[in-house]
């Protein structure tokens, strides 16, 4: 009549462990912090993007862009990629998300789409910020067109 008691052991229940527990805790904070990507989500990398931009615009006015502007490229590529997954009752959420659509498409629209808007945007920079640069760019560049040199 001798039965072997049953003890409440951890490793019966390894999902109970504190250790798992803080596990799950954690991975449940980084999901709350992951937030979309450009280069998570799709085999574009803005940051090389921003640079091939950047060094086009340079070869065209024969002088060096700021370093500045491929980080600042690259931020506002991954906000208004984010901002599409966050948008929804905010101004402009139908053209976050099909900026996020374009960058998605399965051929190389996605890239030439992130080009051509890299470019548009560092004209806005260079004109607010360097307008005698921004001037010496063809006109074609404001609107995205990729200038041959």
């Amino acid at each position: 009549m001798n039965r072997p008691i049953k003890q409440n052991n951890l490793l019966d229940h390894p999902e109970r462990s504190p250790h798992n527990r803080r596990l799950r805790q954690q991975n449940k904070k980084l999901r709350s912090l992951d937030r979309p990507g450009i280069s998570r989500d799709t085999p574009l990398m803005p940051w090389i993007i921003a640079d091939t931009v950047c060094a086009e615009a340079s070869r065209h006015l024969n002088s060096e862009i700021p370093l500045q502007y491929i980080d600042a490229l690259d931020a506002k590529a991954e906000r208004c990629y984010a901002a599409a997954g966050t948008a929804k009752l905010q101004l402009g959420a139908k053209q976050y998300k099909l900026f996020r659509q374009h960058i998605r498409s399965r051929d190389n629209t996605g890239r030439a789409y992130l080009h051509a808007f890299m470019r548009h945007w560092l004209y806005a920079f260079l004109t607010r910020d360097h307008r005698k640069l921004a001037l010496r760019l063809p006109p074609e560049f404001s609107v995205g067109r990729r200038v041959a040199k």
